[in-house]
């Protein structure tokens, strides 16, 4: 069988967005407790992970189809964008003066993305790829509050904000788009050939979904660091310092993206599965047309023989036809001595579902009745098995043979 064949590409793109920062509210209370300076910190986040791949499936054959799904260079981005609100408030008690104020507020993004080349599988070049961000930090917030003569109290506020997000794949599952839990093929590492046996479908057509399995992680995190000391007439000291460290958003998920798409294939199609051409005079030569129609949505190509007696012959051995057109061979029966004769047609073709499509032949010749046999026989002419017969000189069987043929490649 010839070959190798191969489907024409078909882009799959696996794209998702994520909220993996999203809607996530926090407040620390008042801490210390018990303290004569106290902080409440506020924090509303929201964002998420951002993401591409492109690639290509390609399907080829003989000997069974196989499935290789490439990603394309540069095809890979992952962007992750968090929208922070941050609010810190105080609570002061000290020498029977109380007050509480909203200190700071303010917004901050974190902001982190990457390109990659292949498709993220566990088994590949880039399994996964990580991102992160430290923001833009935030200055130091430095506040003073005069209580009463000589006495002040003076507060500092840092803040780190840090975001990361995680991207790990898996694999490419694909299945047909009749029955998307039949996996017919799983590709888990770059330039993987997957063979799989053909789904029922159109015969012109494979449709196909494929699916990119993978892992998304993301944290999301500040640590605060306040501060606050009282200045008296007999010195300074310091009230509270401590860091806070606030996880905010911890996200652990599969991520699963389906793709559908179609892969066209060539489809051959005979009228018949046999043909007898009965009972004959040995001077009888017998053709029949054989319509080759191609149902797919490939170009079809292919080869046809005879295996077995050689009272038959095919002719032209090679064949094509566009999507819906039709070509054609015509086989000749012409028994040189009495009997029974029996042949294989076989036709080779790239119709994957139908790569060696073989059709009994059977005819017998008998002497004619008069026991003489001419040395011109007559023609008869058969079409798509129908009886339609004609008498002739064999300059006129070769004559119909070619306008059989003409006839059908038009």
């Amino acid at each position: 069988m010839a070959g190798p064949y191969a489907s024409e590409p078909q882009e799959l793109v696996f794209t998702d967005s994520v909220d993996v920062f999203d809607a996530a509210e926090f407040s620390t209370g008042q801490l210390p407790s018990g303290s004569p300076v106290m902080f409440e910190f506020r924090l509303v986040s929201g964002g998420g992970l951002d993401f591409e791949m492109d690639a290509t499936s390609d399907l080829t054959w003989p000997p069974a189809l196989t499935q290789t799904v490439d990603g394309v260079a540069g095809g890979g981005w992952v962007t992750f964008l968090t929208d922070l609100r941050l609010e810190a408030w105080i609570y002061i008690d000290v020498f029977g003066y109380q007050w509480q104020d909203l200190v700071w507020s303010d917004g901050l993004y974190l902001l982190d993305d990457a390109t990659f080349e292949p498709v993220l599988l566990a088994g590949g070049a880039v399994p996964s790829v990580e991102l992160s961000s430290d923001g833009l930090g935030i200055d130091q917030i430095q506040y003073d509050i005069a209580i009463f003569t000589g006495v002040s109290l003076s507060l500092t506020l840092d803040a780190f904000p840090r975001a990361s997000a995680t991207m790990s794949g898996v694999n490419v599952e694909t299945a047909s788009a009749d029955e998307p839990d039949d996996i017919l093929a799983t590709i888990d590492h770059d330039e993987q050939a997957v063979p799989f046996a053909i789904p029922a479908d159109d015969p012109g057509v494979l449709d196909l979904i494929s699916t990119w399995n993978g892992h998304l992680t993301s944290a999301l995190s500040v640590v605060f660091r306040p501060a606050a000391s009282v200045s008296t007439p007999v010195g300074s000291f310091q009230l509270v310092s401590f860091d806070l460290p606030v996880p905010i958003v911890s996200y652990d998920e599969d991520d699963a993206i389906e793709v559908a798409y179609q892969h066209p294939l060539p489809a051959l199609e005979v009228p018949f599965a046999n043909h007898d051409f009965g009972e004959q005079d040995l001077e009888i030569v017998r053709n029949l047309q054989v319509p080759l129609l191609n149902v797919g949505r490939l170009d079809l190509e292919g080869t046809a023989r005879i295996e077995g007696d050689a009272a038959f012959t095919v002719f032209p051995t090679t064949f094509s036809a566009a999507p819906d057109v039709e070509d054609g061979v015509v086989i000749t029966y012409t028994p040189t001595d009495e009997g029974d004769h029996t042949a294989m047609l076989v036709i080779e073709s790239n119709d994957p579902r139908n790569p060696v499509l073989e059709i009994p032949l059977h005819g017998g010749a008998v002497k004619p009745d008069d026991g003489l046999v001419t040395e011109q026989p007559r023609v008869a002419v058969e079409g798509c098995g129908c009886a339609s017969q004609g008498t002739g000189t064999g300059f006129l069987g070769a004559l119909a043979v070619l306008f059989l043929l003409r006839r059908n490649r038009r």
